[in-house]
């Protein structure tokens, strides 16, 4: 075996097994993230309560910025990762973790 040919062996076993240890993490952590999506989502009458007991306008505009940009990023980022299930080479190759259905 040349020197490239191990060399190029090498670096496509740790591509791949880094590309299968990326989605199976994020296979795993879908619906961890979702969950704090939702909870977020349910959260929100709690954190316009707590605005209106702010005296300093500037606290509660901060804080209601966070939740909202917060809340939208976990959105967009969850809904886009999501998409890692439509593709077949994804479901066909790795054997994804139990929680890869619920996401």
């Amino acid at each position: 075996m040349s020197p490239q040919a191990l060399t190029n062996a090498i670096i496509s076993g740790i591509n791949a097994g880094g590309e299968q240890f990326l989605e199976g993490t994020l296979a795993a952590v879908l619906p961890i993230l979702w969950l704090v999506i939702l909870g977020l989502h349910l959260g929100r009458p709690y954190i316009l309560d707590m605005i209106d007991r702010f005296t300093l306008r500037l606290g509660a505009d901060l804080l209601w910025l966070i939740y909202v940009a917060l809340r939208d990023f976990l959105i967009v980022s969850g809904v886009v990762m999501s998409f890692m299930f439509f593709f077949p080479d994804v479901m066909n190759t790795d054997a994804l973790p139990l929680t890869g259905g619920l996401a």
